[in-house]
């Protein structure tokens, strides 16, 4: 609308092309305001806040960070047991390089080889890393 017009719109101009009552976009935008403090108490009795539980969610603890690192070691160590390449197309499809997972031609243009083939090379490492996993 600001395009179209060449100018910010005007109250009146939003709640008509909406059609809606002015006092509705003047409570949508007060709404849009408002502020959340992450100290706030969740219930009003209560001492846990809102920090507390979005820092609860997404940082992991120590003990979680301990796990994920022998996870990580045990699967280099299942990953040592394959030939360069199958641990390269492993490492790369499940994102274990950077975090991000690469598709079949992607990797394919690494290697030199076909799609199809980078999906029988994972499908062939995934079996042996099943495999190596269970006899340890």
């Amino acid at each position: 609308m600001e395009r179209r017009l060449g100018r910010e719109p005007e109250l009146a101009e939003i709640a008509e092309e909406l059609e809606v009552p002015a006092e509705q976009i003047i409570d949508l935008l007060r709404l849009s305001r408002d502020h959340v403090s992450l100290d706030a108490p969740v219930e009003e009795d209560g001492d846990t806040a809102l920090g507390d539980l979005l820092a609860l969610e997404t940082a992991p603890g120590p003990d979680e960070m301990v796990i994920d690192a022998v996870d990580r070691t045990r699967l280099e160590g299942l990953l040592s047991s394959l030939d360069e390449r199958s641990a390269d197309v492993v490492r790369r499809r499940y994102g274990l390089l950077d975090g991000r997972q690469a598709k079949l031609s992607d990797i394919a243009a690494v290697w030199g080889i076909t799609a199809e083939r980078v999906r029988q090379i994972e499908r062939h490492a995934i079996s042996k890393l099943k495999a190596d996993a269970e006899a340890a």
